[in-house]
């Protein structure tokens, strides 16, 4: 970027001479950046181009290098965008609203992750109406744009919200951190599972504070494995500097490393924090002090591994960063810098750091014109890396990759046969020789025989020669690459030539027809440009990578179908009509699946809502375009996998509200994208039995005991098992409970059930069980009673009933006797 050069000088009076300050010079002129041509920067594409403000972007680039915007549209109203752009500014699909449309909505912090599976995940603050606190609301997209889960508030709170972050695992669940304003400022930490369902509630992560101190400006990093990188800004009170913490928490919330100070500074506060986590497991921050930016990385022990300056300015400034890690590792730092802070613009630059190498190059500006630019954000692909930020109300998005050096070719000769004979035809293969530049190939060779004969250069891999004496000669091989860059040097090789005829071994050659195959579609082997030199081919023997074969066959065509994707190497080996065999020739074949994944569809839950314990019945089905369903999956939020079947029956439901996720598998193997319906089991009340059955002081053989006891159920469930329990030893009896008003079925009030027997004489013991159709059997305690033979004249009777028929019965017989003698 070019400055205007100023000579400075300074007068000092009391000296009376004029001292130019040339050191002072240096280092106004070193601190400007200077691009070094090692990145090629594209031209800004303007991706918005519309009459409103957008700011506040973030971006994420997906599996197939295409990017995904998520911005601030400020308008008449605010509105939170989503808009996916490929490499060169080109609208794919959106822009697509994704906030509530209330009138008075205002945004602040926004962020996105794209997951391994290309779901788009969108976290953002939203104040839905005026008089709402800020909190967090999310939104899913799948990979075309399509809203997968509409806006939703995730993390509702009487506290505002300010600063938040978002990443994904390997599994498609997505994490958030953000710092709540509450008295102390929080950091939280919560969890969204892969259909929207927050599968973790908020919790606070960060650790006490002082007076007045404060945390903010959250960022984490995520595992494929779910294991959470986090970093936040604190201040420990009023009086303290500003720091920078870390904690480190498992996939299901559980902290592993408390929070723990990883960089402070004595001077400067530390600002404007970024993070992102590599394959290791480390933490990369970027941060500012003071006028530098500065990039540390926290290993996954959570120690300061390594922290260096990348950008500074002396008599300017550097702010608004963002930091990005590839899936190979490398680092894209992006920043803006102004060399003063009068009147120079902010301008954006890139640093990448490549891990392969340990380099970190040097900065290259992005825009060099006159206009500020407003916070550059980066998504870094492992080949080319976007860059998106806002300049004149607007969204520009520029790509960076490396500058690419050509390198030159290497030439790999062979021949056949091994052992010639003088006057045979000898085949000269440079077939193998390669080119380390992706995307550029070998165009010509240049053959050398040794006995002062050559080819020139050709476009042909293969030549023939055949030489007229026996000697040993040295062939060699020079190649050209597709730019015109030759190889450094030849590939030689020794060729003895004999005057004796011997058998020579065949020489395979093997193809594929298509290359490029469909899985189950056929490929077609070819042998038949195999050949001897001195006889014929006689057998084949193919290999296809995937553990087929063929054995040896007399045919030199063969058919295979391939069952799984992935890259197979096939081989061919040929023996000829003396027995002697070949090396091996072999061929790639690539093999995919363009198979269109099904799609599930929840047909109903009944019934919704229920009670627990009731039956609920969950009907799905699935539609699959180029296939059969083969597979199905119900899981619950609350209680995890359910049975798999397109209707399912289940009582097992817990009490709450769950999140019914549902997904079909294909005769491929691949499952749909899930679906999902919200179910609510509430509680129900267990039944009451209470005994009220009065016992006679002492029963007999003959006395009718009645057994009574009263059933009660708020639900006003009926029970369906009424039983007396009864035994004078271990041989339990049982005997159905009668109700004593049959047509009366409230059950909330309670119902009194009887039963009445007569027991022979022995020690006896009895309860009640009942159970109902939402709980189990319950029985009332033990209750022991004894029943005797009756004794006296009337053992129905009690005692004193049958003393008073004994003396009636003396008194008359006595009468009867006086009778008789008047």
């Amino acid at each position: 970027q070019p400055y205007p050069v100023v000579m400075l000088m300074v007068q000092r009076p009391t000296l009376g001479k004029v001292i130019p300050i040339a050191i002072l010079m240096f280092l106004v002129l070193s601190m400007v950046p200077v691009p070094t041509g090692a990145l090629e920067v594209s031209e800004e594409y303007n991706v918005t181009d519309n009459n409103d403000w957008d700011r506040v972007h973030r971006i994420a680039v997906d599996t197939d290098g295409n990017y995904h915007l998520v911005y601030n549209e400020v308008g008449d109203d605010d509105f939170v965008m989503h808009r996916k752009v490929s490499p060169t500014g080109e609208t794919l699909a959106g822009p697509t609203k994704i906030s509530p449309s209330n009138i008075d909505s205002s945004y602040d912090s926004l962020a996105i992750s794209v997951d391994s599976s290309d779901r788009v995940h969108i976290a953002y603050h939203c104040q839905a109406t005026s008089d709402d606190a800020r909190n967090v609301y999310y939104t899913q997209l799948a990979k075309d744009g399509s809203i997968n889960v509409d806006y939703k508030n995730v993390a509702p709170s009487e506290d505002a919200v300010n600063g938040l972050d978002i990443d994904s695992d390997g599994s498609g669940n997505a994490y958030i951190v953000f710092s709540e304003m509450g008295d102390p400022s929080t950091i939280q930490w919560m969890k969204i599972s892969p259909s929207g369902a927050v599968s973790k509630q908020p919790k606070e992560i960060s650790g006490e504070l002082g007076f007045n101190g404060d945390v903010q400006y959250p960022r984490l990093g995520v595992s494929s494995l779910g294991v959470s990188y986090v970093a936040w800004q604190q201040q420990d009170n009023q009086f303290s500097q500003v720091s920078l913490y870390y904690s480190q928490l498992s996939s299901t919330g559980t902290v592993e490393i408390d929070p723990v100070e990883v960089v402070s500074s004595l001077l400067y506060d530390l600002i404007y924090l970024e993070a992102a986590s590599d394959r290791d497991g480390d933490l990369h921050l970027l941060f500012t002090e003071n006028t530098a930016v500065h990039w540390a990385v926290i290993d996954e022990d959570g120690n300061l591994d390594s922290d260096i300056e990348v950008a500074s300015s002396l008599l300017g400034q550097t702010a608004a960063m963002d930091i990005e890690v590839a899936p190979n590792d490398d680092v894209a730092i992006t920043y803006l810098e102004r060399v003063n802070i009068i009147n120079a613009p902010w301008l954006p630059y890139i640093r990448i750091y490549d891990s392969s190498e340990d380099d970190l190059g040097a900065s290259e500006i992005l825009y060099d014109g006159t206009a500020s630019i407003v916070t550059p954000r980066v998504a870094h692909g492992s080949d080319v890396t976007g860059v998106a930020y806002g300049r004149n109300e607007d969204i520009f998005l520029v790509t960076v990759s490396e500058d690419a050096q050509n390198n030159p070719p290497v030439p790999e000769l062979s021949f056949s046969p091994v052992d010639p004979t003088v006057g045979e035809t000898v085949t000269f293969d440079g077939r193998d020789s390669t080119d380390p530049d992706d995307g550029d190939s070998v165009e010509e060779y240049n053959f050398e025989y040794g006995d002062g004969s050559t080819s020139g250069w050709v476009s042909t891999a293969t030549k023939t020669h055949s030489y007229s004496a026996a000697n040993t000669y040295t062939a060699r091989l020079r190649v050209r690459d597709d730019q015109g860059l030759e190889s450094t040097g030849w590939d030689t090789v020794s060729v003895t030539v004999t005057s004796t005829t011997t058998n020579r071994d065949p020489t395979a050659v093997v193809s594929a027809n298509p290359t490029t195959v469909d899985v189950g579609q056929d490929v077609t082997f070819s042998g038949t440009s195999s050949f001897d030199t001195d006889g014929v081919v006689a057998e084949y023997l193919f290999t296809y990578g995937d553990g087929a074969s063929t054995g040896w066959v007399a045919s030199g065509t063969q058919t295979h179908k391939y069952t799984n994707e992935g890259a197979f190497t096939a081989t061919l080996k040929v023996r000829d009509d003396d027995g002697a065999e070949s090396e091996l020739d072999t061929v790639r074949v690539t093999v995919v699946d363009t198979n269109e994944a099904p799609t599930a569809n929840i047909v109903s839950i009944i019934p919704n809502p229920s009670l627990q314990g009731e039956e609920v019945t969950l009907t799905g089905s699935g539609t699959d375009p180029d296939g059969t369903i083969e597979a199905y999956s119900w899981e619950s939020t609350f209680d995890g996998i359910l049975e798999g079947a397109a209707e399912i029956k289940t009582k097992t439901l817990s009490v709450g509200t769950h999140t019914i996720i549902f997904k079909v598998q294909d005769d491929d193997g691949v499952w749909s994208e899930a679906v999902s319906r919200d179910v609510v089991v509430n509680a129900n009340s267990r039944f009451t039995l209470e005994d009220t059955t009065k016992l006679p002081g002492q029963a007999y053989t003959d006395t009718l005991v009645e057994f009574r006891v009263v059933y009660q159920d708020a639900d006003n469930d009926a029970p369906t098992l009424t039983n007396l329990v009864y035994s004078k030893g271990s041989d339990w009896k049982t005997a159905e409970l009668r109700e004593s008003v049959p047509a009366d079925t409230n059950y909330v009030d309670g119902k009194e059930y009887y039963y009445n027997k007569k027991f022979s004489e022995a020690d006896w013991t009895y309860h009640f069980e009942f159970r109902n159709s939402q709980h189990p059997e319950s029985k009332t305690t033990d209750v022991k009673f004894s029943v005797k033979e009756p004794s006296g004249l009337l053992p129905a009777l009690g005692a004193g009933a049958a003393m008073g028929a004994f003396l009636l019965a003396a008194v008359t017989v006595a009468v009867t006797i006086r009778r008789r003698k008047g």
